[in-house]
């Protein structure tokens, strides 16, 4: 057997392709809508500011030192999430593909300081009584 696909992290760098491969549902793309206008990034889990840290606690900060007072989180896990990657620096290159393969809806709790996950049922509840 070939040593081309060596277990790092979260998934696996395939030697030959210069690429990683996330694990199914371990990467994320992540929107964030809030009072000042919101972000966009792909979580992904052991590389740059993600090296020490998951997605909650990650969330979590984000309000804290953007002092937001509300936000909504819609993420999308991905079913495969491939990047270039650098086999000898470990450093992420570019995105090359990915594919969803379900979502999880947040909403920030400014009382309890968490999040709480919200269903699209109660999420439509809510529009309904507005």
């Amino acid at each position: 057997m070939t040593e081309n696909k060596i277990p790092y992290e979260e998934g696996w760098i395939i030697l030959d392709k210069k690429q990683y491969w996330f694990m199914k549902r371990s990467a994320a793309d992540v929107d964030i809508s809030d009072d000042k206008g919101g972000d966009f990034f792909t979580y992904t889990p052991g590389f740059g500011e993600f090296k020490d840290v998951d997605l909650d606690e990650y969330l979590v900060k984000y309000v804290k030192d953007n002092e937001l007072k509300w936000c909504d989180v819609n993420i999308e896990w991905q079913r495969h999430c491939h990047y270039e990657i650098d086999p000898e620096t470990k450093e992420l290159g570019e995105f090359i593909e990915g594919s969803g393969i379900e979502g999880d809806y947040l909403e920030w709790n400014p009382v309890t300081e968490e999040f709480d996950e919200m269903s699209f049922e109660e999420d439509e509840d809510e529009e309904e009584e507005e």
